[in-house]
């Protein structure tokens, strides 16, 4: 069932997100995305979101969201709901620079910076990454 889609937001019920997620040998379940270019439009059913991600928490104690890159129409609705958010970013200047106005934009939405964590990915071992020390004063963190 593609809840996203749905256009009565009483049937995003517990059973029906339960029943979308997808089990992994890791132990964890999954709600995965759609893999259809064609579902771009979802993006704005910012209802739904905000219904499917109360029923996500009513079913785990922790909920990762993967909420994508830039702030989405449905951000507004979705980040209150978070007790915390992580910010990964890799150590180049340019997203850096990015890093910086997203926790600035998220704040401007009522967001405490307070729960907005950064994480640092060094994932690539490159000349062109900054060291942690640098990233920190560069965000200002």
């Amino acid at each position: 069932m593609d809840l996203l889609s749905l256009t009565k937001l009483s049937e995003i019920t517990r059973d029906s997100v339960r029943e979308a997620l997808v089990s992994h040998g890791s132990g964890l379940k999954l709600l995965l995305a759609s893999d259809r270019p064609r579902d771009m439009h979802l993006i704005n059913q910012i209802a739904n979101y905000e219904t499917l991600v109360k029923r996500l928490a009513g079913l785990a104690r922790f909920v990762v969201l993967d909420l994508g890159l830039g702030i989405q129409p449905f951000a507004e609705k979705i980040l209150p709901l978070c007790d915390e958010l992580l910010i990964i970013l890799e150590g180049v200047p340019n997203t850096i620079i990015h890093t910086k106005a997203l926790i600035d934009d998220i704040a401007e939405l009522g967001i405490p910076k307070k729960i907005i964590k950064v994480v640092l990915n060094n994932r690539v071992r490159s000349d062109t990454q900054l060291p942690s020390s640098q990233v920190q004063a560069r965000i200002g963190a």
